[in-house]
């Protein structure tokens, strides 16, 4: 097998940077595996060879792991929320219209467009209040589970 070697130079932050990417793509693999109910992979090698470079204490490992933790869930807040908003507008876009013919899919894409910006905060409340708080403040759920 030919393997090809070659030779980089990083920054402690561009290594701590990359080692942390690695991290949170584990993280997001074994979060897929484990809904899939298959085990979780191996640690990834590069990981590893990171870590002796760059080696943490068990505290702050731990730190990035939930800080990495905490990033991965922003994400995934915000894009749960913007899909929710994109299809509450479609609804009332494809409701407003009706049985109305003659819209063809780009200018639907564009009504819902329009209304996805209009009503982007009214659709985001809808979800507060159906996990149960509305008090009118942006929230973002913490991965721990509060707000």
């Amino acid at each position: 097998m030919d393997t090809e070697f070659f030779s980089l130079t990083f920054s402690r932050k561009e290594l701590l940077e990359i080692q942390e990417a690695l991290v949170m793509r584990a993280m997001v693999e074994d979060e897929v595996r484990q809904e899939e109910g298959l085990e979780p992979v191996d640690r990834d090698p590069l990981l590893t060879k990171l870590e002796q470079f760059l080696p943490l204490s068990e505290s702050q490992a731990e730190k990035r792991d939930d800080r990495v933790e905490e990033e991965l869930w922003r994400h995934a807040w915000y894009s749960y929320t913007d899909e929710w908003a994109w299809y509450r507008a479609r609804m009332d876009v494809l409701g407003e219209l009706g049985s109305a013919a003659g819209l063809n899919e780009l200018e639907i894409e564009e009504r819902t467009h329009q209304r996805y910006h209009e009503k982007f905060e009214e659709y985001i409340r809808e979800i507060d209040m159906i996990h149960g708080g509305n008090d009118g403040k942006k929230r973002v759920p913490t991965a721990k589970g509060s707000s």
